[in-house]
This record gives C-alpha cells, structure tokens and sequence, in this order.
C-alpha cells in the first residue's frame, strides 16, 4: 500500500470499480492524516494518492496537504463511478470522478464504522444505528430496528447488508430488515456481495463464502492478512481485502480470483 516517501500509509477498508482499486488508508504517525489511493486492479501499479491537495503541499513544504483525518475508516463507489469516505467522527468525503478533489460534508456522525452507496441513498453503520442520507449528506435518517457491529455491503439491486452481531442482516429499498445470514460467524467485521449472489464475509482473519441461501460453502484466506479491516467485490468476479498490517511497510491489498473449479480460493495478487 505505502508506496510515499515522506508518509506511512496502512490499509483501513477498499473498494473497487473493477479496473482500479481505491483504497482508504491512514498515516498513524499524524494527527491528522487520512487519504485514498489508487491502484491498477490487474497489477498494482498506477499507484497514485488522491487525498493531497498540491496547494496545501506547497505551503506546508510536502509534509502535510490533507484534508481527511486520520480517523477515516469507510470507502465506497456511488452508482455514477463517485467516491465516498467516512471518519469515525463528524465528516462524510466526497471524491467526484473523474479528478477526485475531495469535497467534506459535515454530516454530524457518531462512531461510524462503514459506508455505501446505492441509487436509493447512502448508508452508514454507526456503533448507535444505520442511518440512510440523501445526496446532501448532512443529515441521516434512522434506519429502525438495526444495531450495526461492523460493516455494509451491496447488491446489484440496491440492496444493502449489515454486519449484526453475528450475523448478516438485509435492508431492502423500503428500509426492511431481513437476516440471511445467522450461523457458522464468529468475529464477522465485513460483507460483500459477489456477481453470482453469494455472500463473502471477513470473518475471524478469514474470508467466508455463503450461498444466497446463507448456507455456508467454504473458507480461504487464513493467514493470508494478518489484521484484515474491509472487503470488497468487483464487476469481474474478484474479491479484495484491505489489510491493516502490523505497519505500512506490511499493509496490503490481497486480492482473489475463482481458480480452475467451484472454490473461490485461488490468491492471483498481492499488493
């Protein structure tokens, strides 16, 4: 992940539009430093950091020209190809396409943990409840009767799932709560959706991968990332995840591919 010489990123969550990788990453040694960076999805390369401003790193000599916190912790693509990041505090960052100058919304958060984009509206799960916002993004609408513990993924069809407890739970356009998943969790931290409907959860330094039925079909990943944050899919069938690491010189995106049978095991890169 850290490819800066004058910074020490770490890998805190991920997502992908299938031909890059943006990953949402922090600087432990700042205050206050939070940032985006992108990457091929195929190699790697095209590494390149979205979140400094060139003004603010002119006036502060390249040390500094960030606007996101060192709090930031989710990371999402909105339906026109839009970014969308989180703290755990106070603000929501938006990053429109194709430049990506990150805009803040002050949108009064309390221990978020995770956010998603969908054409019905975007998602936060907070240590106090799912709120839903509207393109302004100031102000959230209780989503009632969910109590979030880790993150939010989506569907094709604009569905959004929750990380409760131990176990995944649905919310449809209308704002219904349905569990899909409620067994074989231990640790759940987050969710994704694949292309063929199957859920994929981290889980216990692990990647589950659950039938849409939520009957579990297998495991992989063990020992692959020491201190996995976030998951995520992609157009294309693969599946990435963000890992913390021990320090950035370790943080890392693995990324995975179906291999030659049925099993979604096969380890095709390591960032």
């Amino acid at each position: 992940v850290d490819r800066d010489m004058l910074n020490q990123w770490q890998a805190v969550n991920v997502v992908s539009d299938g031909s890059n990788v943006y990953i949402a990453a922090v600087d432990q040694k700042s205050l206050k430093k939070g940032t985006v960076i992108s990457m091929d999805s195929t190699s790697g390369e095209s590494w390149k950091n979205l979140g400094r401003s060139l003004l603010k790193s002119i006036l502060t000599l390249g040390f500094n020209g960030y606007s996101m916190s060192q709090s930031i912790r989710g990371i999402a693509l909105d339906p026109s190809g839009n970014l969308m990041v989180n703290d755990t505090n106070d603000f929501i960052y938006q990053l429109p396409t194709p430049k990506f100058d990150v805009k803040k919304v002050k949108a009064g958060l309390s221990q978020a943990i995770d956010i998603a984009a969908t054409a019905n509206g975007v998602y936060l799960t907070t240590t106090t409840g799912l709120q839903k916002f509207d393109s302004s993004l100031t102000s959230g609408t209780p989503v009632g009767g969910i109590n979030p513990t880790g993150g939010l993924g989506t569907d094709a069809s604009g569905n959004v799932y929750v990380v409760t407890g131990n176990a995944i739970t649905k919310i449809d356009a209308s704002g219904n709560a349905t569990k899909v998943i409620t067994s074989d969790l231990t640790a759940p931290v987050d969710v994704a959706v694949g292309t063929g409907g199957n859920f994929f959860v981290l889980d216990s330094g692990s990647v589950k991968e659950f039938e849409p039925s939520g009957k579990l079909k297998g495991s992989f990943g063990n020992g692959d990332f020491p201190q996995g944050m976030g998951l995520t899919t992609d157009s294309m069938g693969a599946l990435y995840v963000a890992d913390f690491g021990n320090n950035h010189k370790d943080s890392q995106i693995v990324k995975y591919e179906k291999g030659g049978g049925s099993s979604f095991t096969t380890q095709s890169i390591r960032y």
